[in-house]
């Protein structure tokens, strides 16, 4: 056997005096005592060792966990698009459970007996659909306890999850001695622990002990936590507004569930001049940034008038924010040759074949989108970590995307934006060349259109004024004409499918429901698809896209914005809607 039993023990018995180490560290020496270069097989108990100091504590991913506290260390995707997990639950069964169980037993080193007794508790009834002894969450709750009074584990901020594990787990089998005396090490713990730069290692004890039914706190203990925040926050409003903010959060929620509104109003006040002191030392971006934080803070707590004061300054700051960013551009060769072969095959065939050929190629599809962002984020990871935010013309943020794994439609808009921009060249040659191949003028493009039954017929003369405007290239004129007989188009397209196009208004009677609706309801899915209607949205009405409706209507875009890009993205809006015909046709 490589290693042999007799090996493992002599190693798991040098194990038992360490300190200052971790679960990894015991696993990694484990490791070390097969020789990679022999193919013998090693001892079953060895297997079962470091299977135990493999596991992940605290696995909140749901998507991909067990239901169970301890979860595998690694998941990826296979060649052949099988989900692999390292390690695996499917290798836990009875005798593993049964060694583990031995090994809690005989073992007097806490981080050791608080892995195995933890597994057993936590993965019986997962693995071998039996409910482990009442015992085993006492002793394991009695590792955690040791852990922290004996300070050996090689991270702090790992004691302070394991505190809140045994905590969890006395509650669970409502071991009130096991609870009080938790709570004391909690509050022992952070005493010694806390470092005001270090917001993971202060704070917990107010996390796990305020409000809860199952704690029974002294008020001199409650008071002494409170006192201590309250101490912090005083130490840290002059300082990292982020880390002031770790405290007033705390402090805020306590005094308004206590019905304290001054106390309450006072910090939330500490907080906001903490980030306004910081943001008028910061550059434009970063201080809008922090002050559109302060103002959701604001708001949530009920602090009106300030949060109308910090707007004007966020406002003020717009231009600012967008003189100081910077241009990223990215370089790109295709041949001439190249370019028209492209163009030339898109416009094979006969005018109405190339029309519908344009309509459909030119269709962003969301899996191809999604497949990319996949794709990006494994070259440049980091840049799908963090939230990102989107400015209007003046700097104001007007919406934000979230990390990839939160918010894949954001990013899926997002990158269909940038993606659109991008082959803005190609769509708008190809209707350059389908316009000169074909002798296009308004009326033949308009009559094509209306084939379809879905445009307004005694709205006709707008189309035609709308089209002549655009091959004249006065596209401030085309995208003011063609952006309403869009919306018109798309309602009665709702109309036609037995749709509703009104809703209640506040004031009694009906108002239209807004273009985003109704891109959103079923009838637009099932006409259009849902690539198509979510195309449509992120030209029209999406702020985290080009929101070019809203932003016409509302007066936001500016002239230089009133592109041949975007008329382009608008006729082919209309290809797409003349491809509809009815079921009679």
């Amino acid at each position: 056997m490589n290693p042999s039993q007799e090996i493992l023990v002599e190693k798991l018995n040098s194990l038992e005096t360490l300190v200052d180490f971790s679960e990894h560290d015991i696993e990694s020496d484990l490791r070390k005592l097969r020789d990679a270069h022999t193919e013998e097989d090693p001892c079953k108990e060895w297997i079962w060792e470091i299977l135990a100091f493999s596991f992940y504590e605290n696995y909140t991913d749901k998507k991909t966990g067990w239901g169970t506290y301890f979860g595998p260390m690694m998941i990826w995707q296979s060649d052949d698009g099988r989900t692999v997990e390292n390690p695996s639950i499917q290798l836990v069964n009875d005798e593993v459970i049964n060694y583990w169980n031995h090994r809690c037993q005989s073992t007097n080193n806490p981080i050791m007996q608080a892995r195995y007794a933890g597994l057993v508790w936590d993965l019986s009834v997962k693995t071998t659909d039996k409910k482990p002894h009442y015992s085993m969450a006492v002793i394991y709750c009695e590792a955690l306890l040791r852990i922290a009074q004996d300070k050996i584990h090689k991270y702090d901020v790992d004691i302070v999850q394991k505190l809140k594990r045994a905590l969890s787990v006395a509650i669970s089998i409502n071991n009130k001695e096991l609870i009080k005396r938790t709570q004391e090490n909690i509050l022992e713990y952070e005493n010694f622990v806390a470092e005001d730069s270090k917001p993971g290692l202060w704070g917990f004890s107010f996390d796990l002990l305020i409000g809860s039914k199952k704690i029974s706190l002294s008020e001199k203990e409650e008071r002494e936590i409170i006192e201590a925040l309250e101490a912090r926050l005083h130490r840290l409003k002059d300082g990292e507004p982020w880390l002031c903010e770790k405290a007033a959060e705390r402090l805020a929620r306590y005094y308004r569930s206590k019905g304290l509104k001054e106390e309450c109003s006072r910090v939330i006040k500490t907080l906001g001049l903490s980030f306004e002191r910081a943001a008028s030392n910061a550059d434009p971006l970063t201080a809008s940034s922090w002050l559109e934080h302060m103002h959701q803070i604001y708001t949530q707590f009920n602090h009106l008038d300030d949060a109308e004061r910090i707007t004007k300054i966020i406002r003020e700051l717009g231009p600012k924010v967008r003189d100081s960013m910077k241009t990223i551009s990215h370089e790109a060769e295709i041949s001439h040759s190249e370019f028209e072969a492209y163009v030339e095959q898109m416009l094979d065939g006969q005018l109405d074949q190339a029309l519908a050929r344009i309509a459909i190629h030119y269709i962003p599809r969301r899996g191809e989108i999604e497949n990319q962002l996949h794709e990006l984020s494994k070259k440049s990871p980091i840049s799908f970590l963090f939230t990102n935010q989107i400015t209007d013309n003046r700097g104001r943020v007007v919406a934000t995307v979230g990390p990839l794994e939160e918010d894949l439609d954001g990013n899926v808009v997002t990158q269909m934006s940038q993606n659109m921009s991008l082959s803005i060249i190609f769509l708008d040659a190809v209707l350059q060349q389908v316009m000169k191949k074909f002798n296009l003028d308004p009326d033949k493009l308009v009559n094509y259109l209306f084939q379809s039954p879905v445009f307004i017929f005694h709205q006709k003369e707008i189309f035609l004024k709308g089209i002549q405007k655009y091959l004249e290239q006065n596209f401030i004129i085309a995208i003011h004409l063609l952006i309403p007989q869009i919306e018109a188009t798309v309602r009665n397209l709702v109309e036609m499918t037995g749709g509703a196009v009104l809703k209640p208004g506040r004031g009694g009677g009906f108002h239209l429901r807004t273009l985003d609706e109704i891109l959103r309801s079923e009838q637009v899915m099932k006409s259009l698809g849902e690539d198509v209607a979510l195309y449509f949205r992120v030209i029209l009405t999406d702020q985290r896209g080009w929101n070019i409706r809203n932003d016409v209507c509302h007066g936001i875009l500016l002239q230089n914005q009133f592109s041949k890009g975007v008329a382009d993205r608008l006729i082919h809006i209309l290809l797409l809607l003349a491809q509809l015909q009815s079921k009679e046709a």
